[in-house]
């Protein structure tokens, strides 16, 4: 490497530096990463293993790296980022050495500054998660599975060399395998890649290495199969659906900065330089492999995720997108670095870093669920408003995700409840709100189903909004009792109640009695030979010709007995008679007491979709044999 190239490849090495280190704690820890810290709660590495990285699905690697690492360094936000951005910051590094054997230095240089730059690689790296370890290894197994088989003046007469690249090799490999389940997929795919070219080497020495790989890995093979059993995060109870067609579309989209000018700019240079060189272009095995790897790990998650379990998503892609980027930059003539070189080179950088810095204000925004953010305004809320005149609940994952930052902030407060992202919640939500005594009343959520019910719940006897934060896939809502809050709540499209005082609007199966009564002299009883109870109906047009609108339920009602309570709310939507859309609330959700009255809750979105003539119902229908009791039913429409 000569003086200039040496001084370039050190601006681009600094440059991905920077760009991984500078605010590395800029944005607040992600669920991921809290889970993962949540689970080094143990106080030894049998308990890491057993509790926190069997249940995971991620292999041991990481989880071990970050139990010793905070063990030694504590675990600050920067502290637990910092060996990620370094293995990211190497990476910057070994891409640059495997395109400049591939290829030459300029496609080093063009394919290191990308990688040094674009915000995918960044991200990735400034993340406690094990995809910048993972990426590190398949790029140090793939230089060192270059050397070894195309390379071998690097190492026949050096024995000290050899030996050393022979265990790089072993290590390298078991780096990837121990870091992330498609780290170690790419890895295999390298490996098998090895035995289409054997001219220069024996496969027998070749299957020895594999063999060494796959004993290290042995020591995890329980582990692994235990994962295989958990499957991924897609399918039945999972969240994450199979890829669609085009989705290989919006991932290169999305790699390239979600930026037309950077895509178009990035596929030009491969487009233009192919064209423009292609007379005096030399093809080699290398622009086959590069563009190979991509494919192959591409496909296999996506088929994987189409006929196993959803497992695709825009992470594990991370792996093989070094290969593309190289790919892209392999046209580029291997002539001295010019001053037209240098040129491109410098537009590039800064189309790069205007695209990632500005375009897409990386440095300004959350890329993921808010905790540090939830935390800070909880106590700004508490203290101005007095902790004892704030009744809090949140819905995340786990109580560490929350309380890491409390402790962090110095705070105590505490949280009513710390999940409600299921109906079995509800009724514990209902009890808090229904004993709250407090002046306000604040619900905060991050990175978890947080259901509307439950601020319809809150807003039974909190009715107004103080103040709304919205974040990342993450919020904080402030309640009052009083009306003089900052604003009421938006004012429905549509409110009806019915207290069965005389009204005929509703129909269905049940008669009017004065006997039993939740609020004024009537309410309505289904007995035991009646299944389908008050019902609302209206063509939607009537309702609202309004989008992203919400369906909001609240009756009153009481058992004599709970036992095998068998009854639901339900929200149901019919086109030509034929039923297109169906939800409903469960009485036992909320009743659990026989005798008492109790308020049943239902909350669902309304789909975009309709076209205005479809028909809508709310009813009551109870294919259980028991007396059901209502009263004071609200049906209202509002804004998302």
């Amino acid at each position: 490497m000569n003086k200039k190239h040496l001084i370039l490849f050190g601006l681009i090495l600094f440059i991905g530096a920077a760009l991984r280190l500078i605010l590395l704690t800029g944005f607040s820890l992600s669920n991921d990463e809290l889970s993962a810290l949540a689970r080094l709660e143990f106080n030894s590495v049998s308990e890491v293993i057993d509790k926190g990285i069997k249940p995971d699905g991620h292999p041991a690697g990481v989880q071990l790296l970050l139990y010793f690492w905070t063990a030694i360094f504590g675990n600050g936000e920067f502290s637990v980022r910092l060996p990620f951005a370094l293995f990211g910051i190497g990476s910057v590094a070994l891409i640059y050495f495997l395109a400049k054997i591939w290829f030459n230095t300029n496609t080093a240089m063009f394919t290191s500054l990308s990688f040094a730059i674009l915000q995918y690689p960044i991200l990735y790296s400034q993340i406690a998660r094990p995809y910048s370890p993972g990426l590190f290894f398949v790029l140090l197994f793939a230089l060192i599975w270059t050397i070894y088989l195309f390379k071998p003046d690097f190492y026949l007469y050096n024995k000290k060399r050899k030996i050393l690249l022979l265990i790089g090799f072993v290590l390298s490999a078991l780096g990837c395998v121990y870091s992330h389940y498609f780290a170690g997929l790419m890895c295999l795919i390298i490996y098998l890649t090895g035995f289409f070219f054997f001219k220069r080497t024996s496969v027998f020495n070749y299957l020895l290495l594999g063999i060494a790989v796959l004993v290290g890995f042995l020591p995890h093979a329980n582990i692994f199969i235990g994962h295989l059993k958990i499957g991924g995060v897609g399918g039945e109870g999972g969240w994450l659906p199979a890829p669609q067609r085009g989705y290989l579309g919006s991932y290169l989209f999305y790699a390239f900065n979600q930026s037309d000018l950077i895509f178009l700019l990035s596929f030009g240079i491969l487009i233009g330089s192919f064209v423009k060189f292609r007379k005096t272009l030399e093809l080699n095995k290398f622009h086959a492999i590069a563009i190979c790897w991509f494919i192959v790990l591409y496909f296999t998650g996506f088929y994987y995720s189409i006929f196993k379990n959803p497992v695709m998503q825009f992470s594990i892609l991370l792996f093989a997108f070094p290969f593309l980027l190289v790919f892209l930059f392999s046209f580029i003539p291997s002539d001295v670095f010019n001053k037209k070189n240098l040129i491109v080179l410098s537009v590039l950088a800064l189309t790069l870093l205007g695209s990632t810095i500005l375009e897409n204000n990386y440095y300004n925004k959350q890329h993921f669920g808010e905790f540090r953010a939830l935390a800070k305004k909880t106590i700004s809320y508490s203290d101005e408003l007095g902790a004892d005149n704030v009744t809090r609940t949140i819905n995340i994952h786990s109580p560490f995700y929350i309380d890491y930052y409390m402790e962090k902030l110095g705070s105590d407060l505490d949280y009513k409840m710390h999940k409600i992202s299921e109906p079995k919640h509800y009724k514990e939500l209902t009890s808090i709100v229904d004993a709250s005594n407090t002046t306000h009343f604040l619900h905060a959520w991050s990175t978890i189903n947080n259901p509307p019910i439950v601020e319809q719940i809150i807003t039974s006897k909190y009715p107004s909004v103080v103040s709304r934060d919205t974040f990342f896939n993450s919020g904080l809502v402030l309640y009052s009792k009083t009306t003089d809050a900052l604003f009421e709540l938006k004012k429905p499209l549509y409110n009806k109640e019915y207290n069965f005082e005389g009204e005929k609007e509703l129909k269905g199966e049940y008669s009017i009695i004065n006997d039993v009564v939740y609020d004024g002299s009537s309410s309505a009883l289904m007995d035991t030979l009646n299944e389908f109870g008050p019902t609302f109906k209206s063509i939607w047009n009537k309702i609202t010709k309004e989008k992203d609108v919400f369906v909001q339920c609240e009756l009153w009602a009481m058992v004599e007995d709970t036992t095998d309570l068998n009854a639901d709310l339900v929200y149901s939507i019919e086109a030509n008679g034929k039923s297109v859309f169906w939800r409903s609330t469960k009485f036992k959700t909320f009743i659990t007491e026989p005798g008492k009255w109790t308020k049943v809750y239902l909350s669902y979105p309304v789909p975009n979709k309709l076209k205005g003539l479809e028909e809508l119902k709310i009813y009551v229908w109870k294919p259980g044999n028991h007396k059901l009791y209502m009263d004071n039913l609200q049906v209202r429409f509002t804004k998302r």
